[in-house]
Formats: C-alpha cells, structure tokens, sequence
C-alpha cells in the first residue's frame, strides 16, 4: 500500500483531533446539573468516600454545584473539557458532586440551607486565616448540627488537605493554619 503526502496530512491531522473529539462530554443530568463521567457515583456518605479515596491514595474533593450557575457549566466544558486538566484530577482526585437541590430534596428546610451557605463563605473567608474562620463558624454554628459536621471534618483533617478559592491579591497558602 502506498501512502501520498495528503494521506499523511490527513493521517496526521486526524491523530491530533481525534483525541480532543473523543472525550466524554458532561453529561446533563435531570437535576439540572453538568456531571463528568468519571466523577464519583456514591450514596453520599462523605466519610466512606474520603476513606475510598484514600485507600486508593488520592485526594476527596467535594464540588458543590447549582443548577443554571454559569460558572460550574463553565467548569465542565472549558476546564475540564482540558485532556491535561481532566487528566490530572481522575489520576489524583475523587470527585463527589453535591448540590443545593439535593440539600432540598434531603428535607433540609431553606433556612438550614442558608445556614450552611453563611457557614461555608465564613470558613472560607480569605480576610482571616481557616483556622480563625473555623472558631468564628464553630461559634456561631454550634446549634446546627450539619454545619458542625463541616466544622469538624475541616478541623480534624489530619494531613489531609483542602482547597480555598483563590481570590486577587491573596496567598495561595495558609501556611499558618496547620494544627
């Protein structure tokens, strides 16, 4: 068989876009949200899933998404859409879904789900370090017992790590937040 230079051209062109039309797009699920095929399908008992991925050496990451947000679907298709991004996280990552709908569906009042909203922009607030964060929630949540999970499971991480967003002008790290 003989091969011209345009079947080489073609060969080649192929190779370099195939891969990048081959891969799994999010898929949109009946609550309204974007989900990868390779995120974790659970029962959602966060404490088993952390424990999974650590026997199988990779980090629990949580991804809190809400249905019409423009910036979680912008997350699935130009991030993750990203081979050397999508890539990286499958091989060191497990990656639960949660959303407020399913907040809804669990029975959680509205309020409640508030509740934990002002909890989660306060352990997170980039003003302070996380561990003055947590002692300001671990006081003002101390009656919600959802909330109080969160705390704890932040607090007793051990060595485990987690991710803050980053925000403009603020150090990627709390260096001094370790126990």
């Amino acid at each position: 068989m003989t091969f011209t230079r345009r079947d080489l051209m073609l060969g080649t062109a192929a190779a370099l876009v195939l891969p990048a039309v081959a891969r799994a797009a999010p898929e949109l699920t009946d609550e309204g949200l974007y989900r990868e095929p390779w995120f974790l399908d659970s029962f959602m008992v966060l404490p088993e899933d952390l424990a999974e991925a650590e026997k199988q050496g990779k980090r629990f990451v949580v991804m809190w998404e809400l249905k019409g947000c423009p910036y979680c679907k912008e997350t699935h298709f130009t991030n993750l859409a990203r081979p050397d991004i999508a890539d990286y996280i499958k091989s060191n990552f497990v990656v639960e879904q949660l959303n407020i709908i399913g907040l809804k569906r669990s029975g959680m009042s509205r309020a409640e789900i508030h509740a934990l909203r002002r909890c989660y922009n306060l352990i997170f607030d980039r003003s302070r370090t996380v561990a003055e964060n947590l002692e300001l929630a671990r006081a003002e949540f101390s009656d919600l017992p959802r909330a109080m999970k969160i705390i704890d499971f932040i607090s007793h991480r051990g060595h485990r790590q987690y991710t803050v967003p980053r925000l403009k002008g603020t150090a990627i790290d709390d260096d001094d937040d370790e126990d």
